[in-house]
Order: C-alpha cells, then structure tokens, then sequence
C-alpha cells in the first residue's frame, strides 16, 4: 500500500476512533438514564465504526507485512499511530465502565427478581455463584 493510502487510511481511522470515544460516552449517559431507544440506535453507529476499524487494522497489518516496508510505519505517520492507540486504549476503559454498569444492573435486577420469587431477602443475596450456577443448598422456588 502505498504511503499516501495508508495516510488517508490513518486519518480515518483517527476519525473512527474520535467518534467511537464520543459514542462510548453517549452510550454511558444512554444507560444511566435508561434509554433503550437511543441505546439501541447507537449500536447501528457502533457495529459501523468497530468494522472501520477492523478494516484499517487489515491494512496497517499488511503494509507492515510486506517486504519492503519493514515492520514500522513511516515516522511522518508515527504521531497520527500513537494517538490512534492512545483513543483506542481510552474507548477500552470507557467500555469496560459501560460494561460494569450493565453488570450491575443486571445483578440488582436478578437481586429483586428473586426477593419477588421467594419473598425473602436473606435468601436472595449471592443467589448465584460466580459461574451462574446456583448453590448445592439453593433449589429454585416452583409455584
């Protein structure tokens, strides 16, 4: 590929990364606020920027393994790499955020939906183990 394609392909995915750090944000404060609708929408953006990425990932990995390029981009294209990495790394931690609030909403959800099964509190908490199986002690209510 050659070095003006790989710049072109650099400043998109540069664009790629900005927008899916925004969207992780928007994404965050859809969750706090419970809007499934808008959640929704921004997954459509989501799949579409994460497949940019992919596809820009393919090309760097094939520019870097052709013979004549050696296994290091261009040091004019250097600085536009390293902020890539430094967007990706933070889109990385604003997921995983993402992902520790739907876990504990998920958990509260499966906390109360028990309490409403069996009518005790004490017998809700810690209802699964860390596998998702249930406790030899524990056998699910049937009514």
């Amino acid at each position: 590929m050659p070095d003006s394609k790989l710049e072109d392909s650099l400043q998109i995915a540069c664009g790629n990364a900005k927008a899916l750090q925004k969207l992780l944000q928007e994404e965050f404060e859809c969750l706090k606020q419970d809007n499934v609708e808008q959640l929704l929408r921004l997954q459509e953006t989501k799949v579409s920027l994460l497949s940019g990425l992919e596809k820009f990932n393919i090309e760097v990995s094939e520019f870097l393994g052709s013979d004549s390029h050696g296994s290091e981009l261009p040091g004019k294209l250097l600085d536009t790499w390293n902020f890539i990495q430094s967007c990706m790394l933070e889109c990385k931690n604003l997921h995983g955020r993402n992902h520790l609030l739907v876990t504990k909403r998920l958990s509260s959800i499966k906390s109360a939906l028990s309490v409403l099964r069996s009518g005790e509190l004490e017998s809700s908490l810690d209802l699964y183990d860390k596998f998702g199986k249930l406790p030899s002690g524990l056998k699910p209510n049937k009514r």
